[in-house]
């Protein structure tokens, strides 16, 4: 069920920063699937699978220019920026993780700047990692401890400080911080992608943690009806179906008719091994193996309950079935599996 929404919305010019990414593609079909006139940019040319048919416009290049980011929003009545960039890797040899903090945070600034002056309508996708965190003392530090052991979660967070600063002072931001977003219209690199991942049997193992799903879909009914609704300023939790790792794997697996892993693992300890081998590899000035930063997010994950922010939006999410049958019809047609 979508959100409820206070009155129609008119029609306006609308850009997604980040179009051809999971949250913003879905962002942009909810925005044409109410009429507006969409505008989407990615990063580079390329395959634009969750593109095709769409009737949009698709401007490439490097977001990080001001110049660049202001021609591209001039003239635009809301700007969802679905792309602010974050560290991936634990070690960048180019770029000290301080330094990829500042840029992106400058980056998010001059956005920020340019929306203001266009009198526009601003929305900003975070991450669940930089919501409060009600827990015990002792799973608090050891939060504190493993957000201070990679650039991303300072990086998220410093953006989203500047986006909440922004709406105090008069800019009209929504801010969103969804869990884990699972669905159809993601594109990302095959091997970068969970579903695929489990349905090809290619997860060697599971761990028996706890986490948050919802519906990439979801996500952007929640954040259009937040914009109806005017709900400024306040970052909203989106979350939708608690269950454990091991489970999910479970549910795709016979989804697709194959055997789940057997192996079980702790997850601190998949995420310490893969922190130290991301920082071994990188001590060389060499690409690890696969990055650590999954393993984090999985320790930083948790079952939560709808925040007052989705109640208060009337957000009921999809059956997790729907969604994970959607997505592999998603997968299946880009070839993924």
């Amino acid at each position: 069920m979508a959100p409820r929404r206070t009155s129609a919305a008119r029609p306006r010019r609308c850009i997604v920063l980040g179009g051809t990414g999971h949250i913003g593609n879905a962002l942009a079909r909810a925005l044409l699937g109410q009429g507006h006139e969409v505008t989407v940019t990615c990063r580079r040319d390329g395959d634009r699978a969750n593109l095709q048919d769409l009737d949009i416009t698709v401007l490439a290049g490097d977001d990080g220019h001001p110049e660049r980011l202001a021609s591209w929003i001039k003239g635009q009545d809301l700007v969802i920026d679905a792309a602010a960039p974050y560290p991936i890797r634990l070690f960048d040899p180019a770029k000290s993780g301080r330094e990829q903090r500042d840029q992106a945070l400058q980056r998010s600034r001059c956005l920020i700047e340019a929306v203001a002056d266009l009198r526009a309508e601003f929305v900003y996708i975070s991450s669940f990692t930089t919501l409060p965190k009600q827990r015990p003392w002792h799973e608090r530090l050891q939060s504190a401890v493993l957000q201070g052991s990679h650039p991303y979660f300072e990086t998220k967070a410093a953006i989203e400080r500047e986006v909440v600063s922004a709406a105090a002072n008069g800019l009209p931001a929504i801010i969103v911080n969804p869990t884990v977003c699972l669905g159809p219209f993601d594109q990302k690199p095959r091997e970068a992608c969970f579903i695929p991942t489990v349905a090809r049997g290619e997860l060697m193992g599971v761990t028996g943690q706890m986490l948050n799903v919802i519906d990439v879909r979801d996500v952007a009914d929640a954040t259009l009806g937040a914009l109806a609704e005017k709900s400024y300023g306040r970052p909203i939790a989106l979350s939708g179906h608690n269950i454990d790792l091991a489970s999910l794997v479970e549910k795709i697996s016979a989804l697709v008719g194959r055997r789940p892993p057997r192996m079980r693992a702790s997850t601190r300890l998949t995420a310490a091994g893969a922190w130290w081998t991301d920082a071994l590899f990188g001590a060389f000035g060499q690409t690890p193996p696969f990055p650590s930063l999954p393993f984090l997010l999985l320790c930083e994950c948790r079952a939560i309950s709808p925040s007052s922010g989705q109640r208060n939006l009337g957000l009921t999410p999809r059956p997790l079935e729907t969604t994970l049958e959607d997505a592999l019809r998603w997968y299946q047609q880009i070839g993924y599996c």
